[in-house]
């Protein structure tokens, strides 16, 4: 009888699968037992059921593509699986191909499906690959262990193929969510609606005292209309008054301007007349100012004259003074001319003559002109020195700032320890300060230490250092060490790596098995330990830990199977291949690992472009000095040539000032001669000079009589005109005193006009000024009417309250005074605003009290849901964890300790978010229950706890198959022989799930049932192939 349930693995078939190159797999209906070596392929089996059942590589918990699961040296893989049909159906087939593209291809009987197809035809028999209660792969067992309680509890649900019941718990915490939301929207609400109360009872008394001062202010309004009313037609009875004054006034204008008009005509005729005397005046005076003028030039001429004659007599005596003193200066400048050739004549001799003075003076230019041109020679080699030496000083000062920027990598990777490791980072700042503490040498972090030569070598030196080396203090004496570590460890709590390295002078042990000379046809270049420079001490102890001096690094390496067997790690451009062999067979196994980069050591220093810079730097510095000793040597020669060149400038000036001192006095006898020249020109006798002035005084003469005769007459006429002028003026006199009389009697009259027009326009103004105010007021009586006048038969709407009213307006006037003190006192009103405030107000509550309502009716009705939805939820789920319980303790009391599974509903018990399943166990007597977590148990009891809870999953829920890969690891021998007995108890009863339990061992004398079936799987070169196998097998049986 067929005793495998529906979706039961029949047979698993793997080609170019990881480690097979095909492989078959002959599952039994209940415990199937995978049993083998470590790394033999065991895990591979599990990672085929999940991969070709459609999980992904996250879930297996081995790599991130797919691609990583294709046969070393091979294109493409499959896995083929065939399971059992349900409920009397045919067996199915699921096949996946995929490459080294990541690309995959499925089947469903042989047939091209989607994975979606595949997926959609699978869940139907309730498999779920990415559920860590039916599959837990190796690497994902740890997972197990850290699932919280609600994590468990969405996990345990789906793993009893109950979505029902985990929609039914998302739809409980929607419903929940959305009543929170509910009941904070009522609450939020009812306090609004208490607020708006509340400030609408607060101001009632306002309201009340507003109704009663609107009634005021109506009454107020009526009597500010008869007001208005009354204010007009006491304006129109005195525009009326006025306007018959302003006619009267207009009368008595006239009659006035009518009387004007004769004395206007005599002041006409008056202001004529004198203005014929005054023009009469001003011609005689115009005559008598040109007379009085001619007078005057006269009188100026003739003191000009006598000025003159004068001047001339004067000029006449000064002149013949002249003469007389003129020959005086002729005699004393003949006199001195003599005395400075006597002058000339003595330095002459004492010089030797003019020409020897200038052959001396044109020796001396000479030897200036050679010292200078000797001194501007020795000037151009300094300035070439000097450019020289600046050009140097460029160039040191250039390499000084790339030595800078080469040695700022050490401060870069101190940056970047302090970011990897804040405590090695503080521990480096200490040992700097106190390296005096130590007898031998304490190296700083290898991240500061290693510098790699190349920087795309970086990566290789990364992944073969771990990081707690990276960032380990290395210490030539064990003294040392023990010393740092206590400062580090002990006094100042630092979490930091400290290592010793003894000093070897041999190199023995960094030398490389293999040269790498003989390995460049492989394709490899260097040794890992050749990429990078570090001290001594600390290259012998990263060869000794990772043999560093045996890893080759190459490029494109694909030959494996040739390489020499000496070579079992190795870097192939970016992949790190690891070769290892089987110690039952020899077979080789190949582990092709991607890497990337960390960036620990990929900040390089260039030591051999450092030393380098450090030599020219040296060189040039020497070539700078140099220069400089040469410069100060020439500027000496030059201070030299300069003190000759002084002493020659000394006797040049000597020479200079005696030349200079015969050229002043030929100077002084060539102004002399040109003075004697001047004075013995145009010399007079006296005689000639007498004669000369006389003639000049004759003409004055002359001149001044003729001039007298013109100012006899020019008197003459003056006094005529003088007379005429005295005459006219008192004739003006006389008119101009009867024009001011007439033009008195005009002003009076104009006057008299002139007020009447005033009061005329006075009475105009004042009348228009009624008539606007009486329209004015009319206006605004209206307005206070609706736009009617009083006669009007609209107005009847204000007539009885303006019937009622005084005609008065003194008495309505003290009406209203007395209301707008009674208004004044209504000082608690309400003003516009807050009535509109309060009417919104009171609209506002009425919503909001039909609203809360509504909303109070919307959460009782959510209460009732929810309590229905819980029940619902709440009355399966525990009868399943009661179940789960009772076999969970069965289990637990089975192997002689106690256990617990209950559901966890948190603090509040509507919070459906934090329901949980608490699994609560202890392993010795007297100890009370704790709580199953990564802190309180051991990994081999919680590996316990965890194969207990998966098996008591079993017998609750149809999954056709789970899968458990090295669970035992961790367990003592009692606790793993437990697990397997209750393992083969439950598997082996009818009924149950197809079970896969992978271990590498197994204790001693543990049960065996019939039911169960036991796969050994080995690896290696005498394993015969898979057909050969078939072959032989039913012989075997």
């Amino acid at each position: 009888m067929n005793s495998f349930q529906g979706g039961a693995l029949l047979k698993v078939t793997v080609i170019n699968f990881v480690t097979y190159s095909y492989a078959e797999l002959y599952p039994g209906p209940n415990l199937n037992m995978l049993i083998g070596p470590n790394g033999t392929g065991k895990s591979t089996i599990v990672a085929a059921i999940i991969l070709g059942l459609g999980g992904s590589p996250k879930t297996v918990g081995r790599g991130k593509n797919i691609s990583e699961y294709v046969k070393h040296n091979e294109e493409k893989a499959t896995i083929k699986l065939l399971m059992q049909g349900k409920n009397g159906q045919k067996n199915f087939t699921v096949t996946r191909h995929f490459d080294k593209l990541n690309a995959s291809s499925w089947e469903l009987n042989g047939e091209a499906k989607s994975q979606k197809d595949v997926l959609t035809f699978i869940s139907k028999y309730q498999i779920q690959v990415d559920n860590l209660c039916q599959f837990l792969p190796q690497d994902r067992v740890a997972d197990f262990a850290k699932l919280n309680k609600q994590q468990l509890l969405k996990e345990t649900q789906l793993a009893l193929c109950r979505d029902d019941l985990v929609e039914k718990q998302e739809k409980l915490k929607m419903e929940y969510e959305q009543q929170k939301q509910d009941i904070m929207r009522l609450d939020k609400s009812k306090q609004k609606l208490q607020e708006l109360k509340d400030i609408n009872v607060s101001v009632e008394a306002k309201v009340r005292t507003f109704n009663k001062r609107k009634k005021a202010l109506q009454h107020l309004d009526s009597i500010k209309r008869k007001e208005k009313w009354l204010l007009h037609f006491h304006s129109k009875n005195e525009y009326v008054r006025v306007k018959d004054l302003q006619n009267k006034s207009k009368d008595v204008l006239n009659t006035k301007k009518e009387a004007m008009i004769p004395l206007e005509e005599q002041v006409s005729e008056q202001k004529e007349k004198l203005r014929e005397i005054e023009n009469k005046k001003r011609n005689i005076e115009n005559s008598l100012k040109r007379d009085e003028l001619q007078v005057h030039q006269s009188n100026e001429k003739v003191n000009n004259l006598k000025n003159s004659l004068s001047r001339i007599k004067d000029e006449k005596s000064n002149h013949l003074n002249e003469m007389d003193e003129k020959k005086k200066e002729i005699d004393g400048a003949q006199l001195r001319m003599k005395q400075l050739n006597n002058d000339k004549a003595e330095v002459l001799v004492i010089l030797g003559g003019e020409e020897v003075m200038n052959n001396k003076m044109l020796s001396l230019n000479n030897d200036i002109k050679s010292y200078t041109n000797n001194v501007n020679t020795i000037r151009d080699k300094i300035q070439e020195l000097t450019e020289l030496k600046d050009r140097k000083k460029n160039i040191y000062k250039n390499m000084h700032v790339e030595l800078g920027k080469l040695e700022n990598v050490k401060n870069q990777r101190l940056e970047s320890l302090h970011r990897l490791d804040q405590d090695a980072y503080k521990g480096t700042l200490w040992l700097r300060d106190n390296k005096h503490l130590f007898k031998g040498e304490v190296y700083e972090p290898m991240i500061l230490e290693l510098n790699v030569l190349e920087p795309k070598n970086a990566l290789y030196v990364e992944r073969s250092i771990s990081l707690k080396d990276k960032v380990a203090f290395v210490c030539t004496e064990v003294e040392d060490m023990n010393l740092l570590i206590r400062h580090l460890r002990m006094s100042q709590k630092l979490s930091v790596n400290v290592l010793h390295s003894s000093i070897d002078r041999s190199n023995s042990q960094m030398e490389a098995p293999i040269p790498i000379e003989h390995l460049t046809r492989y394709g490899f270049h260097s040794y890992v330990i050749s990429l990078f420079s570090a001290p001594d001490v600390i290259k012998k102890y990263l060869c000794k830990t990772y043999h560093l001096h045996s890893i080759p690094v190459g490029e494109n390496i694909s030959n494996f199977n040739a390489l020499p067997k000496q070579i079992t790690t190795f870097f192939s451009g970016t992949s790190r291949i690891s070769i290892s062999y089987s110690r039952y067979t020899g077979e080789k196994s190949t582990r092709q690992n991607e890497i990337k980069s960390d960036g620990t050591f990929s900040i390089t220093l260039n030591i051999q472009k450092k030393d380098l810079l450090e030599n020219q730097m040296g060189q040039t510095k020497k070539q700078c000095d140099d220069f400089a000793v040469q410069i100060q040597k020439l500027e000496e020669k030059i201070n030299d040539v300069n003190h000759q060149i002084n002493r020659i400038k000394e006797s040049q000036h000597k020479l200079r000032t005696q030349k200079q001192q015969v050229e002043n006095i030929d100077g002084k006898i060539r102004i002399l001669e040109g003075k004697l020249k001047e004075l013995q020109k145009n010399t007079k006798t006296k005689e000639e000079i007498e004669q000369m002035y006389q003639h000049k005084i004759n003409q004055l003469k002359g001149t001044l009589f003729s001039i007298l005769d013109e100012l006899k007459d020019g008197y003459k006429s003056y006094m005529q005109q003088l007379v005429e002028y005295k005459i006219s003026g008192l004739s003006v006199t006389v008119c101009r005193k009867d024009v001011a009389w007439l033009e008195e009697q005009m002003i009076d009259m104009r006057n008299a006009v002139a007020e009447a027009l005033e009061n005329f326009r006075t009475l105009k103004k004042d009348s228009e000024m009624l008539l606007r105010k009486s329209e004015e007021a009319l206006v605004i009586a209206k307005q206070a009417s609706n736009g009617w006048h009083v006669d009007d038969e609209e107005f009847n709407e204000f007539r009885d309250d303006y019937d009622k009213l005084s005609n008065d307006l003194e008495a309505l006037h003290e009406e209203r005074e007395t209301l707008e003190s009674k208004l004044d006192c209504m000082i608690n009103s309400a003003d516009d605003i807050e009535m509109q405030e309060y009417e919104a107000r009171v609209s506002a509550i009425e919503k909001l009290e039909a609203n809360v309502e509504i909303d109070l009716r919307k959460v009782q009705n959510t209460d009732e849901r929810l309590a229905t939805m819980e029940n619902e939820w709440l009355e399966p789920l525990n009868y399943l964890i009661g179940q789960i319980n009772e076999r969970f303790s069965s289990a637990f009391e089975h192997m002689g300790c106690s256990g617990e599974v209950s559901l966890y509903k948190g603090e509040n018990g509507n919070d459906y978010e934090k329901y949980g399943i608490s699994i609560k166990v202890t392993y010795r007597d007297g100890e009370p229950l704790q709580e199953l977590n990564t802190v309180t148990q051991s990994g081999g009891e919680r590996a316990v706890a965890t194969a207990t809870y998966m098996l008591s999953l079993q017998e609750l829920t149809s999954v056709p198959f789970r899968c458990v890969d090295e669970i035992n690891q961790g367990m003592d021998v009692d606790n793993e022989r437990r697990i397997f007995n209750l393992l083969v108890d439950i598997t082996s009863q009818p009924g149950t799930s197809q079970y896969f339990l992978i271990t590498p061992k197994l204790i001693p004398k543990l049960k065996f049932v019939e039911s169960m079936k036991i796969h050994f799987v080995h690896n290696g070169p005498f394993v015969c192939e898979q057909n050969q196998w078939n072959k032989v097998q039913p012989q075997l049986v």
